[in-house]
């Protein structure tokens, strides 16, 4: 990830997906034969998630109804750094020590060849307790029912912390009822066994409010923040803060209500009713999509400083290189010191 484009020290939880993606693709890879006369063709890991770590034996299992296997392994840059062909005994170790991503292809040969590909990395040795008040996490979706099996990359990787949303709409489906049981059982019971603690999203609109637009009106408002604060009373001991929505400037969640006023509204509400019932959990927002820095500005001098803890950026700047990130930080830590008395705030990306 890129560095801090200055001295002060700036929180970040950034998205560290790529794990898990890895671990959700890599558990067995079949090969479509070319006609039915190819032999079969399968791998499957030895290793969970075909995670391993700096110093492991890299090593696959496969099975095949072929005399011979020829196999490669290629690097994220697509140059090969192992490769060989033996007899089918079921197992493949390649030579492969240096930490990074990488892509096994395999050939059965017999009278027709049949293919199969798997992906897996090399790890750093890392402490993933060290990480849960750290700088760095994941960003995972497993309130949109991910499998948290999952969740074993994570402390594989070293990672102690996650981002990840347990919806109002799911929670509250009976006005001022709360039931958090789903999400409890499915992941945050889990993260919490395994030491790792969830940066938690607070939305989207429920349709007991507003016909589940974004909360705009004084009930609406008023339901959103006694939400979130019931999120923080019941998550509170274990989350490192809660994220008050999620681009709102891009309207995520059905919201068509996407001014500044109207978050700030949101926020000047969530801020105090998060902050009685967990003073020290931070609050943190606006999480701007495309560094929209127009609409963030307008926040900032409507009194969003006032009320957040750190603030939440999304970078994503493709085609522009990551090198320009930077900059960008720069001009957003600029803009928080001139309507904060000359402070920083925290910069958080958590995507």
């Amino acid at each position: 990830m890129p560095k801090h484009p200055s001295p002060r020290p700036v929180p970040r939880l950034v998205a560290a997906s790529a794990a898990l993606a890895l671990a959700a693709t890599a558990s067995v890879a079949l090969a479509a034969p070319a006609s039915a006369d190819a032999p079969a063709l399968s791998i499957e890991p030895d290793a969970w998630g075909n995670l391993f770590h700096a110093g492991d034996t890299v090593s696959f299992r496969y099975d095949t109804t072929a005399p011979t296997v020829a196999w490669r392994v290629v690097d994220g840059w697509g140059q090969v750094v192992d490769d060989g062909t033996e007899p089918a005994d079921g197992a493949l170790t390649p030579d492969v020590t240096e930490r990074g991503w990488y892509r096994l292809e395999v050939t059965a040969t017999g009278d027709e060849v049949a293919d199969a590909a798997t992906t897996f990395a090399i790890l750093p040795d890392a402490d993933a307790a060290a990480s849960a008040t750290g700088r760095f996490g994941a960003a995972t979706h497993y309130g949109q029912s991910w499998d948290p099996a999952s969740m074993q990359a994570l402390t594989t990787g070293g990672f102690a912390q996650l981002r990840d949303e347990v919806y109002w709409s799911e929670v509250e489906t009976q006005p001022g009822v709360y039931d958090w049981s789903r999400a409890r059982a499915e992941f945050l019971d889990p993260a919490r066994e395994q030491g790792i603690r969830p940066l938690l999203l607070a939305g989207y609109g429920n349709p007991l409010y507003d016909a589940g637009n974004g909360p705009v009106s004084p009930d609406a408002v008023a339901a959103y923040a006694d939400y979130a604060a019931a999120m923080a009373a019941e998550f509170g001991d274990m989350s490192t803060g809660i994220e008050v929505w999620n681009e709102w400037d891009l309207g995520l969640g059905g919201n068509t209500n996407v001014s500044p006023e109207n978050y700030v509204a949101l926020l000047s509400a969530a801020a105090p009713a998060i902050k009685t019932v967990s003073p020290d959990l931070p609050v943190i927002g606006p999480a701007v999509a495309n560094l929209n820095t127009d609409w963030l500005e307008r926040t900032f001098q409507l009194g969003a400083l006032d009320h957040l803890d750190g603030i939440v950026l999304h970078p994503y700047s493709y085609p522009v290189g990551a090198d320009a990130l930077d900059e960008t930080l720069k001009r957003i830590d600029a803009l928080v010191r001139r309507y904060n008395g000359g402070e920083s705030k925290p910069l958080w990306i958590t995507e």
